[in-house]
């Protein structure tokens, strides 16, 4: 059997095991994320239709946010979140990558914290700079 396990901290909710449901486990497992150019394979394997190198700074941009998990983000971007971002992005090409970026990946609205919308601006608007106004 294999199980999984969010961390007891906010925005979680919930208790840490007992230690008669620990000691049923005798392995844990330390879950890595892949290597940014086999997430981006994996990504361009389900989404062909996205360009190659919007989907390295999706990678990018994921894993630069990934470092600010836990002291400033409260949750991290898990690989189905970079999914659903190229799956939209497949269907509409000419939406703003950042604005969805944005959008799908939204911490702030289950914690408010200013900081949030400042790092995840901070990576996101130099590498799909907002469009410029008309």
């Amino acid at each position: 059997m294999i199980g999984t396990m969010n961390p007891v901290k906010p925005p979680y909710k919930g208790e840490p095991p007992s230690g008669e449901l620990s000691s049923r486990f005798g392995m844990t497992l330390d879950v890595k994320y892949l290597p940014p150019e086999e997430e981006a394979a994996l990504l361009s394997i389900f989404h062909p239709k996205v360009p190659a190198e919007l989907l390295g700074k999706l990678v990018k941009a994921a894993n630069e946010l990934r470092r600010q998990y836990p002291e400033v983000l409260p949750l991290p971007i898990a690989p189905r979140t970079l999914m659903h971002i190229a799956e939209h992005l497949a269907a509409y090409p000419l939406e703003d990558p950042g604005d969805v970026f944005r959008k799908t990946y939204n911490p702030a609205s289950i914690v408010e914290d200013p900081a949030i919308a400042e790092a995840i601006d901070g990576v996101l608007d130099p590498m799909f700079p907002p469009p410029a106004e008309p």
